[in-house]
């Protein structure tokens, strides 16, 4: 979207009765010479130390010249020489609570960015695990006013096709009517501050002739940066009049916009990834197909029905993933099988290892790769190519081993004679424990026999 000149406008103006100001506008001052003391906590101790312990011991100095022990005799004398002993004493203790307190204000200061940033680090592992820009635009909000106190945040995405901001996530205590109230000129705002680049700071005029408050009291927003232009932005909200937002505050939430943009753009590309990874898949299984001539469809099959199977085992997430892509690509090395000699025995039990060969150099397929060499292991141990024998075969090749032969058995697109689902059923409680894995076969037999496989 191309850059150009906006304001607000009356609407938001009359709306917020506020001034914008940018955040780190003041001018940043010379850098300073060397000095003895380069930071103020170290200036303040010292001055503390000199007013509470040389300036008493000078004192006391003084008053032992001034009155010599011999004239102790005199009242007077040693009145004066009581009340500078307990004056010293008196200055000393001040001073030295006076620098407590300094101390346990800085060390609270210390405590609290630490705080922050661990909150920060923690924030960070979580965008990282965000698959889509949603994810990572809930998880912003919630680390903005955990940060901060804040009443409310938003985060608003640039859109894909028009170009235009939307409101990507919401969280706060004020309800929907706050949020209604704060669209308009959050919009504008938003869009003034990603074309600066820079975060700003909305702050509401004083109220006078007895006005009613603005629905915002003070609000951050803050860019979040992208490859070529700043992607959206982070708005934060405080309702209460008394409330603002320190240096500290815009610096922490600054780092969060960075944290958000850096994850926006890895869910971005992941979304890319997993749509080519589909798409590139698809093209390959429909290759197979072509390439073969015969048992159209195969591969589809398989993975629907090493799918349900695999939910049944009660699989996760990710091994579901891997196993549906392993089903959809097991046959993948046929494609470097001659056609003329897909039927002779020694050439097909070759393509396990030309499946695996051509996948686990792709990045996008090496998890998947060690599937597709092991579909034709045998739970005993005499399958091929490598011989393994039980737990040795990956769970997900024991289960599309399964899918395939049962597939293979049924469907009317094999160059084998297709036979009846029972048929194929006692086949498999034959190969039990032999061929295929017999819990894998227990799960496949029971859903098969609650009709959760259609035979079309």
């Amino acid at each position: 979207m191309q850059a150009k000149a906006i304001s607000m406008s009356d609407a938001a103006r009359n709306h917020a009765d506020a001034r914008l100001s940018w955040a780190g506008d003041a001018p940043k001052p010379a850098a300073d010479p060397v000095r003895f003391f380069p930071h103020e906590l170290d200036r303040t101790a010292f001055i503390l130390y000199f007013l509470g312990g040389v300036v008493p011991l000078v004192a006391l100095g003084v008053v032992i010249e001034r009155y010599q022990v011999t004239s102790m005799s005199d009242v007077f004398s040693l009145v004066v020489l009581l009340g500078s002993f307990l004056s010293i004493g008196m200055l000393s203790l001040c001073c030295f609570l006076l620098l407590r307190r300094t101390m346990s204000r800085a060390l609270r200061r210390v405590a609290e960015s630490n705080e922050r940033l661990s909150n920060l680090l923690t924030i960070s592992q979580n965008l990282s695990t965000a698959h889509h820009e949603n994810d990572a635009s809930v998880t912003v909000v919630h680390a903005a006013v955990g940060l901060t106190n804040a009443r409310a945040a938003c985060v608003f995405l640039r859109g894909k096709q028009d170009g235009e901001f939307q409101l990507s996530a919401s969280v706060g205590a004020s309800g929907e009517g706050l949020k209604e109230s704060l669209i308009e000129p959050l919009h504008e705002l938003v869009e003034l501050v990603t074309i600066e680049g820079r975060p700003a700071i909305l702050q509401p005029k004083a109220k006078t002739d007895g006005r009613v408050a603005p629905a915002i009291a003070t609000a951050a927003i803050i860019p979040l940066g992208g490859e070529e232009a700043c992607c959206g932005a982070l708005a934060v909200i405080h309702v209460d009049e008394d409330r603002s937002f320190s240096t500290t505050e815009i610096n922490a939430l600054s780092a969060l916009a960075g944290l958000a943009s850096v994850a926006t753009n890895n869910a971005e590309l992941r979304s890319l990834q997993r749509n080519f990874f589909t798409h590139v898949t698809d093209i390959l299984v429909s290759a197979i197909d072509v390439h073969l001539g015969y048992h159209k469809g195969h591969g589809h099959r398989v993975a629907l029905l090493a799918n349900r199977l695999g939910h049944r085992l009660e699989l996760g997430e990710a091994q579901l993933e891997r196993l549906h892509f392993g089903a959809l690509l097991h046959d993948i090395g046929m494609l470097k099988v001659d056609r003329t000699t897909a039927h002779d025995a020694v050439a097909c039990r070759k393509h396990p290892t030309h499946g695996y060969r051509m996948l686990s150099g792709i990045r996008l397929w090496d998890e998947v790769a060690p599937l597709v060499r092991h579909h034709h292991e045998r739970f005993d141990g005499t399958g091929y190519p490598d011989g393994l024998a039980g737990e040795e075969i990956p769970l997900e090749a024991r289960i599309i081993a399964l899918c395939e032969a049962f597939d293979s058995m049924t469907s009317s697109t094999s160059y084998k004679e297709p036979v009846s689902f029972d048929a194929a059923a006692s086949e498999i409680r034959a190969g039990s424990g032999t061929q295929f894995d017999p819990v894998v076969a227990k799960a496949f037999l029971e859903i098969l026999e609650q009709g959760m496989i259609d035979p079309a």
